[in-house]
């Protein structure tokens, strides 16, 4: 994938997100009272859940839908492409560059979506626990100075996995996000 279309993926995915300073996670109290007035009668016996579901902690909806935080997910597009120390270099030096420390603050911000399932892809602390534990990878193999070893490309690449799994995860992401922090 060349430096371009990452871009280009990269800020497609992280364009979804505006910002807005109305943009707070509903209370918990507002969360159930939401979801009562959605889920189907018990009298007619359709207990189907149509209710969108609240994550399980507290979402900092303003960072997260701050377009200058939402740039660490570019991080995201790098590290599944850090198989070999020409990639390494340029991400030291080159135009694309990330930090894995904003990155995982990000992703730490994400957390508390976890745990719930998001239609139509399921609960994103499958795919958050992966990209912290990708990136903390990443991050040793960058604070590297000097070549790094094959084994540490090794170690990364057995954490990431195959590198459109590794992309297709953030799919569950956007749904959690948008449940919890809805743009006006």
């Amino acid at each position: 994938m060349t430096i371009t279309a990452t871009l280009a993926c990269a800020l497609s995915l992280t364009a979804c997100g505006g910002s807005s300073s109305s943009n707070t996670a509903a209370a918990p109290a507002d969360t159930a009272a939401a979801s009562a007035n959605t889920i189907g009668s018990n009298e007619s016996n359709d207990t189907t859940d149509t209710a969108t579901p609240a994550a399980t902690g507290n979402v900092d909806c303003a960072y997260l839908r701050d377009p200058a935080n939402q740039g660490a997910f570019l991080g995201l597009q790098l590290i599944a492409q850090i198989k070999r120390q020409s990639v390494v270099d340029s991400i030291k030096t080159g135009p694309l560059t990330f930090d894995p420390a904003q990155l995982n603050a990000f992703l730490q911000k994400l957390a508390p979506l976890g745990g719930q399932s998001y239609p139509p892809f399921g609960d994103p602390k499958k795919a958050i626990d992966l990209f912290l534990a990708s990136n903390a990878k990443a991050a040793e193999l960058l604070a590297i100075d000097g070549p790094v070893p094959q084994a540490k490309f090794d170690e990364l690449a057995a954490v990431t996995g195959e590198t459109a799994a590794f992309i297709g995860a953030q799919a569950s992401i956007g749904p959690a996000l948008d449940a919890n922090c809805p743009r006006s």
